[in-house]
């Protein structure tokens, strides 16, 4: 707790409180979205193609 701030000033969680992950390298540095967000677009895209192939 912040000193100054008790119970009256805090909130539970809820819809308006967002949760957010950072990835960390093995050297400590923060990483990109971008790193992540690829490949995990590539393998949606993988999908949508084997969907519409099979249809």
């Amino acid at each position: 707790m912040v000193r100054g701030v008790g119970e009256p000033g805090r909130r539970p969680p809820g819809p308006a409180a967002g949760l957010r992950a950072q990835g960390v390298l093995r050297d400590g540095s923060l990483v990109d979205d971008f790193l992540m967000s690829l490949p995990i677009g590539r393998e949606v895209a993988r999908r949508a193609l084997a969907v519409l192939e099979s249809a």
